[in-house]
């Protein structure tokens, strides 16, 4: 654990109230308006909800009969309003409004317009995705119809797709008991051919009795081609706890598969490809150049240019520098540096920094730089160029020669002395009878490793004391013990109902009803004390989570008691017997 000093609160104190207080931190005056869709899978050929955000003043009036799109009215609904933040004077108003469903693929939500105390404002463009219509959700399986267990494949994006592009690619298990997975063939994760960004996402969640595990990850198309991943298939071994807590197999070698699954990367079209084009991919793109240093330069000196790229898109990743080498006006007349640049990426915009020199004399202007894509959503390029940029060469300054090196002197012999000086080395001193004298020791100064050994025991002794302290800090609190810590939380709900949980299945765990208090609530038990606890902590998620708000501690709690009076009852009972 870190301390700070008093020095440090101060800093942190001092380092708030100067961002506070300074001019224009916080400005809540801005009036935004922003436009996202309201889910981030949207199924193909269905109606798509969008949510549209007014950021205002609380004491400004959003005119909601002035929404458009396009320059055609556009009818929302009002669905609240809400703080923009703690303390903060401005607020949010939400709107809603549905576009007509589309196809696979790629789209964008063009901008949209609103009056806010007369004056209009509009939102950027914002593009989203939709996807062919997932697997159809697995049916709970009914009752008395043994244990349950399927795999499935999903694609978050379209399987076309062009060099560049990303997608999301995962698998989704199904099962409604106690299963170990003693076997995952996963190909469609593993993504041979494609480039794999990031590491695999692991999600679990319940859909009514049958719980779901999603396992996922990114993936980058490289090479043009068609690529098969499958079959994948899970073999898993059920499992049931006797009475005394222990795992016993009920039943080995359970398989669950899938079918195989199709990606395609599409190639460039040849047909209007410009001489510019160098692989960047998009949509929207827009593109500037401007100077990042002085207009006037000599032959040889540095010009310095910024060349920036927005788009409605957040990854900028697929945007590649343009090869100046290679365009009209450049080459003979400027040389690059060997080493590309690297750009600086923010949220929607993506700058490079790029260094070129002149080497001729006769240069008015930078010429301009233009730059291709490839639009992912019309299917086709996109040729954008920049503006000439006037400029004034000079000639190359002109280094002063160095000095001549002075003339060197004829060397001349030293005279020979006649009679040499003695030599005396000062630091030889005679010895003496006490130099001779042997001492038990070698030397009086070791006798001060007497008192730093001393020290160093000391010093021994209270590491060992601290660190006896801290494994005492650090033992494991008993199930009771975090129930009474619940009972008195006053951290929110959130921390109220991860103590409860803590307590509930070191509870089980000291009553050997699990083997392992570090479970997910998905893995207890759906049958005896074990799943009262789970359908407890289930029913308090749905609760939280279903938009009616916390639910009360003072009941949970009760019900929690309960839970615990029955265990000590069935755990006396055993003992007893």
């Amino acid at each position: 654990m870190v301390k700070l000093s008093r020095t440090g609160y101060f800093f942190i104190l001092f380092s708030a109230l100067f961002l506070f207080f300074t001019p224009g931190y916080g400005n809540d005056d801005e009036i935004k308006v922003s436009v996202r869709p309201e889910k981030n899978e949207i199924s193909s050929e269905k109606p798509i909800s969008a949510v549209v955000q007014v950021q205002h003043p609380k004491n400004s009036t959003v005119d909601i009969n002035t929404f458009s799109m396009k320059g055609a009215p556009l009818k929302v609904e009002s669905i609240g309003v809400k703080e923009s933040s703690p303390g903060s004077t401005n607020v949010l108003s939400l709107y809603t409004f549905l576009l007509p469903g589309k196809a696979s693929g790629l789209y964008l939500i063009s901008p949209i317009s609103v009056n806010v105390d007369g004056k209009t404002y509009r939102s950027g463009s914002v593009s989203y995705r939709v996807i062919a219509d997932p697997e159809p959700t697995t049916p709970a399986p009914a009752a008395g119809k043994g244990p349950f267990l399927q795999l499935g494949t999903f694609i978050d994006g379209s399987s076309n797709l062009y060099p560049g592009q990303k997608i999301r690619v995962g698998y989704r298990l199904y099962f409604n008991d106690n299963f170990d997975l003693d076997q995952t063939v996963f190909p469609l994760t593993e993504a041979n051919g494609f480039k794999k960004i990031g590491n695999e996402r692991i999600n679990d969640a319940k859909e009514s009795v049958v719980s779901v595990r999603q396992i996922d990850r990114e993936i980058e198309a490289v090479t043009p081609g068609k690529y098969s991943f499958g079959p994948s298939y899970v073999i898993a071994s059920l499992y049931r706890n006797d009475s005394n807590g222990k795992e016993r197999k009920i039943k080995e070698g359970i398989r669950a598969e899938a079918p195989p699954v199709t990606l395609e990367v599409l190639a460039f079209p040849e047909e209007g490809k410009p001489p510019s084009f160098n692989g960047s991919t998009g949509e929207n793109i827009q593109f500037s150049v401007a100077l990042a240093g002085p207009s006037e330069v000599s032959v040889g000196d540095k010009i310095s240019l910024s060349v920036e790229f927005t788009g409605p898109s957040d990854d900028l990743s697929n945007i590649k520098l343009p090869d100046l080498c290679c365009l009209p006006g450049f080459a003979g007349f400027f040389t690059t540096d060997d080493i590309p640049p690297l750009p600086t990426e923010e949220k929607g915009k993506l700058t490079y920094k790029v260094s070129i020199s002149p080497v001729v004399e006769k240069i008015a202007e930078i010429p301009p730089i233009e730059f291709s894509y490839f639009d992912v959503i019309n299917t086709k390029y996109v040729t954008l160029k920049s503006g000439a940029i006037p400029i004034k060469i000079t000639p190359a300054k002109k280094t002063p020669p160095k000095d001549s090196a002075p003339a060197a002197k004829a060397f001349s012999w030293p005279k020979p002395i006649k009679t040499p000086e003695p030599v005396e080395i000062k630091t030889i001193y005679p010895l003496e009878k006490s130099d001779l004298d042997n001492y038990f020791f070698g030397s009086p100064y070791v006798l001060w490793i007497i008192p730093l050994g001393i020290l160093f025991i000391f010093l021994e002794i209270e590491i060992l004391k601290r660190h006896a302290q801290e494994l005492k800090r650090r033992q494991i609190k008993s199930g009771k013990d975090l129930l009474e810590e619940a009972k008195v939380s006053h951290g929110g709900f959130s921390r109220f109902y991860n103590l409860l949980t803590k307590a509930l299945l070191m509870i089980l765990f000291e009553n050997k009803i699990i083997k392992n208090y570090n479970i997910s609530i998905v893995e207890l038990p759906e049958e005896g004390i074990g799943g009262d606890v789970k359908h407890l902590l289930f029913g308090i998620e749905e609760v939280r989570f279903s938009g009616k708000g916390d639910p009360q501690q003072e009941e949970i709690v009760k019900k929690a008691e309960e839970i615990v009076m029955k265990i000590q009852k069935t755990t006396e009972g055993v003992s007893h017997e």
